[in-house]
C-alpha cells in the first residue's frame, strides 16, 4: 500500500509545480479562494508522503522540502505572465504541509493501522 502512497504522494507534488508555473490565464481555478487552494494542495500531498514512508525522519525531510519548495514556487511566480508571488499563498501553503503532516503523525499514534513502523 505505500507504493500508492508513494506515487500519489509524488505525482501531487509535481501537479504542484506544473500548476504553480502555469501562466495565469492558463491555471485551472476551482472558484474557492487562493489561499484555500494552497492549503489543501500541500495538506493532501503532505498527507500522502506521511503515509508512504514509515521512517520519521523522511516524513519532516519531505515536509520540510514541500515548505522550502512552495516558497521557491512563489519567487518563481514573479517572472511568469498573469501570476504573482505572494506570501500568504506561501503562509498557506506551508501551513497546508503542517498540518498534513501532523494529521498523519497523530493518527499513526492512535490507529494502529495508520502505524506501519
Amino acid at each position: 500500500m505505500s507504493a500508492v502512497f508513494k506515487i500519489a504522494g509524488w505525482v501531487g507534488a509535481v501537479l504542484i509545480v506544473i500548476l504553480s508555473v502555469l501562466p495565469g490565464g492558463a491555471r485551472p481555478h476551482t472558484g474557492v479562494g487562493g489561499g484555500f487552494e494552497h492549503f489543501a494542495a500541500y495538506a493532501l500531498v503532505a498527507s500522502l508522503l506521511a503515509l508512504a514512508y514509515e521512517s520519521l525522519w523522511a516524513r519532516v525531510t519531505f515536509v520540510a522540502i514541500l515548505i522550502i519548495g512552495s516558497g521557491i514556487l512563489e519567487i518563481i511566480q514573479i517572472y511568469i505572465p498573469g501570476r504573482n508571488a505572494e506570501f500568504v499563498g506561501f503562509l498557506s501553503s506551508a501551513t497546508g504541509c503542517v498540518v498534513g503532516f501532523a494529521a498523519i503523525h497523530l493518527l499513526r499514534g492512535y490507529f494502529p493501522v495508520f502505524d506501519r513502523g
